[in-house]
């Protein structure tokens, strides 16, 4: 069985999402801004949100060591969302990005 992994990023706060359950598919992981109306969304349909810039790339809320991993494994196969994952807000995951995720591991 493959399992399809997929990430939709959503920028705008308060965009309009259609309130249905099929409108996001439901393997999708949605990304989006804290307390935006992608949250509401995720939360009301019960989908896996990750807030962007957080670090927590495996989307269960909290930024460990399994972040870390899930970011590798997610590099390779694509499923990862970069606007979660990228924390100093260059547009791109490089190491600083890592060094920064390290941080709030280390010091949360």
């Amino acid at each position: 069985m493959t399992v399809l992994h997929f990430a939709i990023t959503i920028e705008n706060s308060e965009c309009e999402i259609y309130d249905d359950y099929n409108t996001i598919f439901d393997y999708a992981v949605i990304c989006g801004y804290k307390n935006s109306t992608a949250q509401s969304y995720a939360e009301n349909y019960l989908r896996k949100y990750s807030v962007i810039g957080s670090g927590d790339a495996n989307s269960d809320g909290v930024t460990t060591v399994a972040d870390l991993v899930h970011i590798q494994m997610g590099l390779v196969n694509n499923s990862v969302s970069i606007s979660v994952i990228d924390i100093n807000g260059d547009g791109r995951f490089n190491v600083f990005d890592v060094i920064l995720i390290r941080r709030m591991i280390i010091y949360n």
